[in-house]
């Protein structure tokens, strides 16, 4: 069986060469806006619901008076420091493919992978919540929830504490968080 190792982090051209396959891909519709600044800095896909079509690696939710399935809640707009966080996490999610995945991920505007658990991110008035695609509920922690729900305020901070909520303080998220202190250190 093979292991995963972590690709390169340097990702301004591909490390190997796209094969005509990849240069031939129909184009893609996505339920995400690829020309919203934050897509084409961070590679986020600001979606309308807690269940996008897509299998992003991470996605967040936006306020809008579209499809809202299953949110609790009302959302607020992060924040463009919160957008720094979570492009870094996506950047993280996408340094444990290998190298050629990594780059045909990178040859689109999302990171989009058919076998990923999508981690959805929302920011409410009351904190960050998130879920997975294969969660069978709503976002958590659940509106019910007060006590768990303060541990995630709607802060940078707060998205920070969810997003180690999410990766189980594991070395290798640990290790991420200090090799990139501008995004992680206030």
């Amino acid at each position: 069986m093979a292991v995963r190792t972590p690709a390169r982090l340097a990702f301004a051209t591909p490390m190997e060469p796209l094969t005509e396959l990849d240069k031939n891909m129909p184009e893609r519709t996505y339920d995400a806006d690829p020309t919203h600044p934050w897509a084409q800095r961070w590679r986020i896909p600001r979606v309308t619901t807690s269940h996008p079509r897509w299998k992003y690696e991470v996605a967040v939710v936006i306020p809008t008076h579209g499809d809202t399935f299953l949110l609790d809640g009302e959302l607020a707009e992060p924040s463009e420091r919160e957008a720094e966080i979570i492009g870094s996490f996506i950047n993280y999610r996408r340094a444990y493919y290998y190298e050629h995945w990594a780059a045909r991920m990178l040859a689109e505007p999302f990171d989009v992978d058919d076998s990923t658990n999508t981690v959805v991110l929302a920011k409410s008035v009351a904190g960050w919540q998130y879920r997975r695609a294969t969660f069978r509920h709503g976002l958590w922690p659940f509106r019910n929830d007060p006590a768990t729900q303060a541990q995630f305020p709607p802060t940078a901070a707060g998205l920070r504490a969810l997003i180690d909520h999410i990766n189980g303080n594991g070395r290798q998220w640990v290790q991420w968080k200090s090799d990139h202190p501008a995004v992680f250190i206030d």
